[in-house]
Formats: structure tokens, C-alpha cells, sequence
């Protein structure tokens, strides 16, 4: 099992920006450095997860899966409160621009989170079953109150994760998501779906 991988570069904020390396100068390089190092710096990385969540137990209040589930796998990730006040801090000083590449610098840090417990999901796979694409409440089919519901059963509150009265998380970089198992022989089109998150290329965990 591969190790969490909590090292940045340039080229991995620069998505975030929608830059691309040929438009970053030497300056603005540093700059992201910069952030890349601030972030790491303060950033209290913690997850949590259920491979095998007991169906009988566990029930969305608002989503229903898309075909029969053989099992569901929850996680969450977060870099903890103090990037909050950072940001803030910056927003305050009137730096909005370095309060952007701080969170450019965040969002691809908690993604590289989010991608290794896709990747603990994806490694207990069986051979009689296969997986969609992870998914998060507030996004796509995915009611957000489903944040509520999946923070609960996991208990997120140990590691510092709370569910705000509109659902939002906090610490705001926070992001709680599932993977929807299902028998080999469910034929549906997200299974023809790649997520590109973990670095196998081709995956070795999907078609």
C-alpha cells in the first residue's frame, strides 16, 4: 500500500489557477512556492473512512444509488481550521491575490488526500465486483445534505469536521465522498468511467 503523498509542486496548484506553465513567469512562481509552503506548514492533514459501510445500518436521507449496491465505501479528508484563518488573515490585509494561491495550493493538497483513500477504496476491490467514479454531496445527483448523513455515520466530529446549518463543511477544506460498489454483472455507465485521480495510468483497478 502506497503511503499518503503530502508534497506539492507548481504544476500540481496550477489546474486550480487554470494556468498553464507556459504562462507562469519566475515571479509568480515563487510566489506559488510560497503558498505551497504555508500550506503545508499549517495544514492539519486528517481522514477518515469505512471501506464496507453496513448497509442495513447506514441509508442516504435524499440520494438514492443509480443500480443495486454490493457495498459503499465513505471517506472524508481535511486540512484542519488553521488554513481558515490564514486565509482570512491575507483576505483582511487586502493580499486576495496570495489568499488565491493559498487556496489553489490547499485545494490540490486536500485532493492529493481525497485521491489516497480512493485509492485504499479502490485496492480492496474484489474480483466479483466494480466500482463508479467517487462522488461528493453538493455535486451532480448528490444533495448536499448528504453531508450531514455521511458525517454522522462516520463520525467526523474526532477529526475536527463539522456540518454547518446549510450543510457546508468546515474546516473549509474539507470534502466527504463515496464509492458505489456493485456484482460484476450490473451493467451501468458509469462503471465505462475513469476517474484519473490516483496516478495509475491505465488503472489497474477499472476497465
Amino acid at each position: 500500500m502506497k503511503d499518503v503523498d503530502l508534497i506539492l509542486s507548481v504544476s500540481e496548484v496550477l489546474p486550480w489557477l487554470k494556468l498553464k506553465a507556459k504562462d507562469v513567469d519566475n515571479a509568480l512562481r515563487i510566489k506559488i512556492n510560497q503558498a505551497i509552503e504555508d500550506v503545508l506548514k499549517l495544514a492539519t492533514v486528517s481522514f477518515a473512512y469505512n471501506l464496507d459501510v453496513d448497509l442495513e445500518v447506514f441509508e442516504f436521507k435524499i440520494y438514492r444509488p443509480p443500480f443495486p449496491l454490493e457495498r459503499l465505501s465513505l471517506g472524508c479528508a481535511t486540512l484542519g481550521e488553521e488554513i481558515d484563518a490564514m486565509f482570512d488573515f491575507y483576505s483582511k490585509k487586502g493580499q486576495e491575490h496570495y489568499r488565491l494561491l493559498l487556496e489553489s495550493s490547499a485545494n490540490a493538497l486536500v485532493e492529493k488526500v481525497v485521491d489516497f483513500v480512493n485509492f485504499v477504496f479502490c485496492s480492496s476491490r474484489g474480483d466479483d465486483e466494480k466500482q463508479s467514479f467517487r462522488k461528493s454531496p453538493g455535486i451532480g445527483r448528490v444533495p448536499i445534505v448528504e453531508n450531514l448523513t455521511i458525517s454522522d455515520y462516520l463520525y467526523l466530529s474526532h477529526i475536527g469536521v463539522k456540518v454547518n446549518s446549510n450543510y457546508s463543511l468546515y474546516p473549509k477544506k474539507t470534502v466527504i465522498f463515496f464509492l458505489e460498489w456493485a456484482d460484476n454483472s450490473v451493467e451501468y455507465h458509469e462503471f465505462a468511467r475513469r476517474c484519473n485521480h490516483c496516478g495509475y495510468s491505465p488503472c489497474i483497478y477499472r476497465i
